[in-house]
């Protein structure tokens, strides 16, 4: 054995004896090694990482263990072909993991497991929790009454309807039950004094502190698969829109999705990641305008937040850095006895993310509101947003003008105005044929129209037939005739018959005060 190679043997044997190494594959077939740090924390890091090289050649450094470039890469290629050879397979965990229907979370220094029992401290957890650099510790809970929690909790986001705070509340405990629900993307949208990026802040910092807090808006998919793999929560600042192609995406990350793509440098290699993340934005702009993200969004209203009532943005982090130990302990409490009654909490006739609305429901139980509480202010923001979104459709709204049946019978000066009922055609043709009947005129096509070609219009067309339905507008495909397929639009007889003997139109007009608002 030559002097290197003996080297090298009393490298491992250091490892084997200070570490107390643990080898084997994350979910994602990733090379892990778990091992002991000088405090006695057990954590985990990826062997292919940039930071298991740091880490490593660092350690070897303060054990006075000097290798070269080559022997040195040949001790990370050895110690990943430990990970391959173990056989053994486990899923490694960012900040909250889940073992046997309990809920750890990583505190940096320790350890807090989560039951239908309540909360403890522990020294170690029973799984793997990567070590991560962006990541920063959590204080210790200490003990506040409930009541006093919510209010203090409460203070921080400026909403413009008080039920809405059931809505974050029941978010930031979904936060922590990943494993049995699907996630969601939660929007705090308002003006630019309204605290959009505090209340944000406030989330992640109570959740999963990083440096720094927040990211900005993504603009390719891999921008997300790097963030998702380096902390646990996805909170981005000051969002100006969505491409389609990132809309798309998220909705995906929202049910958990299987991302790979070609490693670098090589030909054939592929590196895989599983993502399922509960995403948070703010942004001055509307998201419900999005309607491929109605679904899997909840969108808050901020108000703006008046002078007298401004703080530094010192002192809220100090308040906030103070109140945080007292937070922890009231989340922690509440999500212990959210998870003895989830259970309970019916599992069919709800909405869209019933998950959601299950957790919502299961914290109205746990603090005494009125029974389905949350619910009705859920499908309130629901049916708020398919509102939204259809008024700040163009096609939908230039569809609604051609088929609207009812319009006023005088002008807007007579005070006596009363509404008529003026049944319209069907909107019939081909994909060329209805954008001519929809915007008419050269100039309505070179400022408003949409669309550039066909294809995209017939592709938004389907994308907004449940928007459509919503206002009792059918879209039907009439069979195929030679070269052409029309497109057959109409209101359907039920809506019309009840048009007909309607006393407040205003509610089939949504937001619009009259047909003619809405005119193109």
């Amino acid at each position: 054995m030559s002097e290197k190679e003996d080297k090298m043997k009393q490298v491992l044997e250091v490892i084997e004896k200070q570490l107390k190494p643990e080898f084997f594959l994350s979910e994602n077939d990733l090379p892990c090694m778990s091992y002991v740090r000088e405090d006695g924390i057990r954590k985990t890091i990826i062997l292919k990482s940039s930071l298991f090289k740091k880490f490593l050649f660092s350690f070897c450094r303060s054990k006075d263990l000097r290798l070269s470039n080559y022997w040195f890469e040949f001790l990370v290629n050895e110690l990943e072909y430990r990970c391959f050879s173990s056989n053994l397979k486990r899923e490694v965990f960012c900040r909250v993991g889940y073992f046997e229907n309990d809920i750890y979370i990583d505190h940096g220094e320790y350890f807090i497991k989560i039951s239908k029992d309540g909360y403890s401290k522990l020294a170690n957890a029973p799984i793997p929790f990567l070590s991560l650099p962006r990541q920063a510790p959590l204080p210790v809970p200490k003990v506040i009454e409930r009541d006093i929690f919510l209010k203090k909790f409460s203070k921080y986001f400026n909403v413009k309807n008080e039920q809405h705070l059931a809505l974050i509340l029941a978010f930031v405990i979904k936060l922590y039950i990943r494993n049995v629900a699907s996630s969601l993307i939660f929007v705090f949208q308002g003006k630019q004094d309204s605290g959009k990026t505090t209340a944000s802040e406030v989330i992640k910092f109570l959740v999963d502190p990083t440096e720094p807090l927040l990211s900005i808006p993504p603009r390719v998919a891999e921008d997300v698969v790097v963030l998702a793999n380096t902390t646990y929560m996805l909170a981005y600042d000051n969002l100006s829109g969505l491409s389609h192609e990132l809309a798309d995406f998220f909705c995906s990350v929202v049910y958990g999705i299987n991302y790979s793509k070609r490693a670098l440098f090589t030909d054939d290699d592929e590196k895989r990641y599983c993502l399922k993340r509960d995403v948070l934005f703010n942004g001055i702009d509307d998201l419900s305008g999005r309607n491929d993200l109605n679904d899997r969004v909840v969108e808050i209203e901020l108000k703006s937040i008046e002078s007298q009532n401004r703080k530094s943005k010192t002192l809220l982090n100090r308040e906030l850095e103070e109140e945080r130990p007292y937070f922890l302990h009231g989340l922690y409490s509440l999500l212990s006895d959210v998870l003895r009654v989830l259970p309970t909490i019916r599992e069919t006739n709800l909405p869209r993310m019933a998950d959601y609305v299950r957790i919502g429901l299961a914290i109205d139980s746990v603090i005494g509101y009125e029974s389905e509480n949350f619910i009705q202010i859920y499908n309130q923001i629901v049916q708020e947003k398919k509102e939204n979104s259809f008024w700040n459709d163009d096609l939908c709204c230039a569809i609604f003008s051609k088929l609207n049946p009812l319009r006023k019978s005088s002008g807007w000066q007579d005070e006596k105005e009363e509404w008529r009922f003026d049944e319209k055609k069907p909107l019939i043709g081909n994909a060329s044929e209805l954008l001519d009947k929809l915007f008419p005129n050269d100039k309505e096509k070179r400022t408003i129209r949409p669309f550039k070609s066909l294809k995209s219009f017939s592709n938004h067309l389907k994308r907004i037939e449940p928007l459509l339905k919503q206002k009792g507008i059918l879209v039907e495909r009439l069979p195929r005739n030679a070269l052409r397929r029309d497109i057959k639009i109409f209101i359907e007889d039920n809506t019309l018959a009840e048009l007909r003997k309607c006393e407040n139109p205003d509610e089939y007009l949504g937001f619009s005060s009259s047909a003619e608002e809405i005119d193109l």
